[in-house]
């Protein structure tokens, strides 16, 4: 878990954000969504929470956070159908490995070209 995380998981424990997991959405408590784009990075969404300090964290980790699995040190959340605004919580997935590959079909590969099914 980063620092990132860290303020990402207390700003959702006191309710300045409010997540729902099977449906991807993270909204601020007055019911807005806070996800902004990032167009240079396929369309993935990111999350400024707004605590001391402010941080970025990607929309989802939040999501996969807020649902309260764990997330062991160096791993990274990823899309299933490898479309990263699609953040429901059935469409993601944590992996611990780095040479793993996702394609926009949400087929993978391992970087020695065997194929590997995604981590759960």
């Amino acid at each position: 878990m980063t620092p990132n995380d860290r303020v990402a998981l207390a700003a959702i424990d006191s309710g300045d954000l409010v997540v729902d997991v099977e449906r991807g959405e993270i909204r601020d408590r007055e019911g807005r969504r806070v996800e902004r784009a990032q167009p240079r990075r396929g369309g993935a969404g990111r999350v400024l929470v707004r605590r001391r300090p402010r941080v970025w964290c990607p929309a989802h980790r939040i999501v996969w956070l807020a649902s309260g699995r764990d997330l062991p040190a160096r791993w990274v959340v990823r899309h299933r159908n490898g479309r990263k605004w699609d953040n429901r919580l059935v469409n993601l997935y944590a992996s611990g490995d780095v040479g793993f590959v996702t394609y926009p079909g949400g087929a993978g590969e391992r970087s020695n070209g065997e194929a590997s099914a995604p981590a759960r």
